[in-house]
């Protein structure tokens, strides 16, 4: 605060020596600050009668740090929900040490008499010392993928599961792949119960953050959506969470033996109950899963459930991308 920090001084003391002063207090209150850290970074030495520095410039304590950099970048991209690509190029690390030996005798020749010289020398100095710890830090994220076993996913879309978003918000895509033959469409009956009471909703059941016309659109948008499934549209099927395709979309009824299960659990249990592929195999560290059911979704908790239980899925739009670059 202001108040700790103002400091008064007699009037017949000069302004730069009770400058002086209180520069000098302020470095007292930051040597006491770090020498109170846990690790300490300074500590007195009366050998020396002075401080000392505790905090060593060792291989170790970088490859650590790098390690701790390689975690946190993976846990970020997987936060992100973001594919965690392992690339690597034979010599790289070769390359950069040659590159860095050729700058340093380049270094040695040239003349740094002036300032922009050294302000340049220094530029690279801290160049080459950020690639170095790149890569250390892709060193680090190779060997943290090598300890766990890498996951395969081989896809061949026969069978769609929508979820209730991709139904009220994309129902004009899920028609056209309906009707393209390509695909049949499975939708369990979590998804027609949770239709049914959007669809009754009224304004008694608004969140705050939800406004009266976005409310008004969700219903009507499921309305659309339960009149196209009893419409019975062609290649269009209602399932239960076990994978048994029931009649029709008029009745839905099935036993709640789902032990507590959220309605997600139950949407990603009917997509893996539907998978005919061949059982996963395991070769040379890499387990390789065959799917031929595709989750469609776009809630992010339910594509990170669907991503650990290795079930294949994707958004509307990157499905319908890949279904216009397939034409």
């Amino acid at each position: 605060s202001w108040e700790s920090y103002r400091l008064y001084c007699p009037r017949n003391l000069s302004v730069p020596r009770a400058t002086a002063a209180k520069r000098v207090s302020q470095i007292l209150l930051a040597v006491e600050c770090l020498e109170g850290l846990d690790q300490p970074v300074l500590k007195w030495s009366l050998p020396d009668n002075s401080h000392v520095c505790l905090v060593t410039d060792s291989t170790t304590n970088r490859d650590h740090f790098s390690r701790d950099i390689a975690v946190s970048n993976l846990t970020a991209m997987i936060a992100r929900d973001e594919y965690v690509l392992e690339e690597s190029y034979s010599g790289e690390e070769e390359d950069e040490e040659g590159k860095e030996r050729g700058e340093d005798e380049k270094g040695s020749d040239s003349e740094t008499d002036s300032e922009i010289g050294r302000l340049r020398e220094r530029k690279e100095e801290l160049e080459r010392a950020r690639q170095k710890e790149q890569a250390r830090a892709r060193k680090a994220q190779s060997e943290i993928l090598s300890e766990v076993v890498s996951v395969s996913l081989h896809i061949r879309p026969r069978l769609l599961v929508p979820d209730t978003n991709i139904l009220v918000d994309s129902l004009e895509s899920m028609k056209e792949l309906a009707n393209s033959g390509d695909w049949s469409i499975r939708v369990p009956t979590t998804v027609v119960i949770e239709l049914e009471g959007l669809a009754k909703a009224g304004d008694g059941n608004r969140a705050e953050s939800d406004s009266a016309e976005h409310l008004a659109q969700v219903r009507e948008n499921s309305r659309a959506a339960l009149a196209w499934l009893r419409d019975k549209p062609s290649n269009t099927k209602c399932v239960t969470s076990k994978g048994t395709i029931l009649a029709n979309f008029g009745v839905i009824s099935e036993e709640d033996c789902s032990d507590g299960q959220k309605n997600d659990d139950k949407i990603l249990s009917c997509c893996l109950a539907l998978n005919t592929g061949p059982p996963p195999t395991v070769t040379q560290g890499i387990k390789t899963v065959y799917r031929d059911t595709v989750l469609i979704t776009d809630d992010r908790n339910l594509k990170l459930k669907a991503h650990t239980s290795d079930c294949a899925v994707n958004t509307i739009k990157e499905f319908m991308g890949w279904v216009n670059l397939k034409k």
